[in-house]
């Protein structure tokens, strides 16, 4: 069934099963030897999915390449874009971080972050390396670490720091954050 289909995300459930997001494929999920798949039929806004990420409840946050973020729970899709506060409709990594706050980057828009209910938006104004958001971590002291086309930056205690060519990286495209064994 996936054969020759691009996959461009893959994200480990905690209850064992793997869900996959394709390049024009749309959504599967496996579970066991059983695949199922989501399309835009079902609900989901675009058959692009760059980004994966299941928050606490066990719902599943999934962005699109220009169909805003999409949240999968109890066999119903709900969108979310620029009608609801979402910066664009580009997405390319989420993240949930330790209190809750799901985290969105975004390419063009810099990072939405959804905190009660309501989007709030941060870009370079704030401090943000640039708008383009390539990968989202947060790191074991609760930092969170955004890799962008314009360098790193880091959030913690309100507050962006970029790290750029100039702090000595050797690249400004970020395209990966991992924390290693001493943190």
């Amino acid at each position: 069934l996936l054969n020759n289909l691009y996959v461009c995300s893959l994200y480990p459930s905690r209850d064992g099963s793997l869900w996959a997001g394709l390049w024009s494929g749309g959504l599967f999920h496996l579970v066991g030897d059983r695949i199922t798949s989501y399309g835009l039929e079902d609900g989901l806004s675009d058959l692009v999915i760059l980004a994966l990420c299941e928050d606490r409840e066990g719902g599943l946050w999934i962005g699109t390449y220009g169909g805003g973020l999409n949240y999968y729970r109890e066999g119903r899709f709900t969108r979310y874009g620029p009608a609801q506060g979402l910066s664009a409709t580009f997405v390319t990594a989420i993240v949930q971080d330790r209190q809750g706050h799901l985290w969105v980057g975004t390419s063009g828009g810099g990072l939405s972050s959804l905190i009660d209910g309501r989007f709030q938006v941060y870009t370079r104004q704030q401090g943000l390396g640039s708008d383009y958001i390539r990968t989202l971590y947060e790191d074991t002291g609760g930092c969170l670490w955004v890799g962008t086309a314009g360098g790193l930056s880091r959030y913690r205690h309100g507050r962006f720091a970029a790290i750029t060519t100039q702090h000595g990286l050797p690249d400004n495209v970020i395209s990966q954050v991992l924390e290693d064994d001493q943190g």
